[in-house]
């Protein structure tokens, strides 16, 4: 650090000689400068991946109410289809006892014609025709009495497929003051964790964060992945010795040639990612 600070203080025209130990620490702070900007990397990216689940979170809390007040509105349509049928068979009760009504008048009216009419042939037709009077009116009763039934059937039915609805937009109206609140504190998680994003950028190597940058959507949000072994920890495929060598010394940028994505030291790679994340 004192050679370094030397040159910076020195006018280049006077120096005569490069300090002992120059090189070397310029080797360290290339080395450090490498691993610092690796570090910052692998914050950004979790950082980003933080801001892609809560974005997710996000978006989905508006569609979870729609389905619920979807599911809602289904429910009630059934109720009211159910309250249709109960009233489509009332007006089929009431139109087959108007029948029924009707009918009873013939037969009254069709024995009294027996009585008056003196024509034995006659009076054989009208008996005829009372009696199947009186046949399409027992139908005609049995038919009401069933449609009446049915339709007494379907009221309790009808209540509590009612009081579900009621009771399920109790519930939806609660879930959506709940979705405001937590669509509210999302929106300022994510601000949050861009922020602390903005602070890392500035500190990382400029062509690696462009790396990163162009690596970022064809790799899902993940452009760096840690050395596993031998193998990459993004894709799983093996790494020659001379990358590996590369990436363990962190004095040089080292990709997977199969991914392309940004290859980090294990430990580096799980240290930055717990103090990220805490």
């Amino acid at each position: 650090f004192s050679a370094i600070l030397f040159l910076l203080l020195c006018d280049p025209a006077d120096a005569v000689s490069v300090p002992m130990g120059y090189e070397s620490c310029c080797r360290e702070a290339k080395l450090m400068s490498v691993k610092d900007s690796i570090s910052h990397l692998i914050a950004v990216q979790v950082l980003d991946e933080r801001v892609v689940v809560l974005s997710r979170g996000l978006e989905s809390l508006p569609i979870e109410l729609g389905e619920r007040e979807a599911r809602n509105e289904t429910m009630r349509a059934e109720a009211d289809g159910m309250e249709a049928q109960r009233m489509q068979t009332m007006t089929r009760a009431n139109s087959l006892e108007n029948d029924v009504r009707d009918l009873q008048a013939r037969i009254e009216k069709l024995e009294r014609q027996q009585l008056s009419l003196r024509d034995a042939g006659a009076v054989a037709i009208a008996a005829h025709e009372a009696e199947e009077c009186r046949s399409r009116m027992g139908h005609g009763e049995e038919e009401a009495l069933t449609a009446l039934d049915k339709a007494e059937e379907l009221e309790p039915k009808i209540a509590e497929a009612r009081k579900e609805v009621e009771e399920d937009a109790v519930e939806i109206e609660m879930f959506r003051e709940t979705v405001a609140r937590d669509q509210e504190d999302l929106k300022i998680e994510i601000e949050q964790l861009k922020e602390r994003r903005a602070q890392r950028i500035p500190r990382i190597n400029r062509s690696l964060f462009d790396l990163y940058e162009r690596l970022l959507p064809s790799r899902k949000g993940k452009p760096m992945a840690p050395l596993r072994g031998e193998a990459c920890g993004g894709c799983g495929m093996a790494v020659p010795a001379n990358d590996r060598v590369k990436v363990k010394a962190a004095s040089t940028i080292a990709t997977c040639r199969s991914c392309q994505r940004i290859l980090v030291e294990q430990e580096i790679w799980a240290a930055v990612r717990e103090a990220t994340q805490t």
